[in-house]
């Protein structure tokens, strides 16, 4: 086994398991009215919503604030829209 490598970069990955409402964690700003007209009882208020440097088109749940200072500070990154081929949409075969 070859020896490990002594860097300063640590991936984390958080696999949430239901509960988490994606349109309300990570907002579309640039199509903030479709947004709020398609769920006006939930949707975060346009001027409550995080701003991430260098991406005026999303934002982040007001909520999260210790996120959107790691975005900012080039310690997180968002991915969206990350699936696989051919999926038959169970929630336990993606999880597989």
């Amino acid at each position: 086994m070859a020896p490990g490598i002594d860097t300063d970069h640590v991936l984390v990955i958080v696999q949430l398991s239901g509960g988490n409402d994606g349109l309300n964690t990570v907002i579309p700003i640039s199509n903030y009215s479709a947004y709020y007209n398609a769920r006006t009882n939930i949707a975060i208020p346009e001027n409550k919503i995080l701003s991430l440097t260098g991406v005026p088109q999303t934002g982040l749940h007001p909520g999260m604030t210790g996120m959107q200072s790691m975005f900012n500070d080039g310690k997180l990154a968002i991915l969206q829209a990350v699936g696989y081929p051919n999926p038959n949409f169970s929630h336990f075969r993606a999880t597989d």
